[in-house]
C-alpha cells in the first residue's frame, strides 16, 4: 500500500469538525487553527473559527479541505 499525502485535499462537500475538551470556557475566544507547514520554520496557525458546542464541551467547525487542525484560543 502506497501512502500519498493528503493535505490540502478539497471535500466534495463541506465537512463538519467537532473536537472533546473538559477545559473549554466562556466567554469564547476558542478555535479551530489550520496548522501551515507543521514542523518546519515556517509553521504558522491559520485562524478557521468554530463555535463552542453545547455544553462547552468541545468546538465545532465546518472545513472545505483535509488538512492538519487543532483547537487553541488567540493569544496563547
Amino acid at each position: 500500500m502506497t501512502h500519498t499525502n493528503a493535505e490540502g485535499l478539497q471535500f466534495r462537500l463541506p465537512a463538519v469538525l467537532v473536537t472533546r475538551h473538559s477545559d473549554v470556557t466562556l466567554p469564547a475566544g476558542h478555535a479551530i487553527y489550520w496548522i501551515v507547514d507543521e514542523g518546519s520554520p515556517t509553521e504558522r496557525w491559520v485562524f478557521v473559527g468554530g463555535q463552542v458546542t453545547v455544553g462547552n464541551l468541545g468546538i465545532s467547525t465546518t472545513l472545505q479541505h483535509f488538512s492538519r487542525y487543532a483547537p487553541g484560543k488567540a493569544g496563547w
